[in-house]
């Protein structure tokens, strides 16, 4: 099966204990990569993380500023502290270290794609040896896989769609991604049928 990863919301956790009804002017700015929680739509963040968020603050005076970012400014701009919030982000050591986050409240699978007509074996990392890869940057996949990929010949991508077209385009052998998402923009860009997921 595909390797599951747990979601956390990355906030500044005092932050939000602090504010409260007698602050008129609290502003949060929030980012979430496009995937099955947002998608940008007319230049604003639409989707079922960004009502949640929006019931979240209704009663309050704090106002919320929805920003599209690449992934891996996103993860910058946390660690400088232009961005409060991240709904939707896998935990990891190295990002506890500068991000408080919260319990785990889901899942999500991250896979292996490949071109339907290129298959192969995969059944341990090893057998991404020798092969071209492309993630998104910043992402983290794991800690077994993080350990394992200098010895990869991977490349560090800014956006699902790019790494869809080098997939397509033969620049590329395999993609490692989130599951969702990968798959959701594959629809937008008319990719679905192209491609597949490896059973592991």
């Amino acid at each position: 099966g595909k390797r599951l990863r747990h979601i956390n919301a990355a906030v500044l956790c005092v932050l939000l204990l602090m504010l409260s009804n007698s602050h008129a002017e609290n502003l949060l700015t929030i980012s979430t990569p496009p995937s099955i929680w947002a998608q940008e739509k007319d230049g604003q963040l639409k989707g079922p993380i960004i009502d949640i968020l929006n019931i979240l603050f209704s009663e309050s005076n704090v106002k919320i500023k929805y920003v599209s970012l690449p992934w891996a400014r996103a993860v910058e701009d946390m660690k400088t502290g232009h961005l409060d919030v991240m709904p939707v982000i896998f935990y990891t050591r190295d990002r506890a270290e500068f991000m408080s986050f919260t319990i785990t409240y889901t899942q999500v699978p991250t896979a292996i794609f490949v071109l339907k007509q290129k298959p192969f074996p995969f059944n341990t990392l090893d057998d991404l040896i020798g092969k071209r890869g492309v993630k998104m940057a910043a992402d983290s996949i794991s800690d077994e896989f993080k350990t394992f990929e200098p010895r990869l010949n991977i490349l560090q991508i800014s956006s699902y769609s790019q790494m869809l077209k080098m997939l397509v385009n033969d620049r590329a052998d395999y993609a490692v991604a989130a599951y969702y998402g990968f798959m959701i923009e594959a629809g937008k860009n008319n990719y679905r049928n192209q491609i597949s997921s490896l059973p592991k």
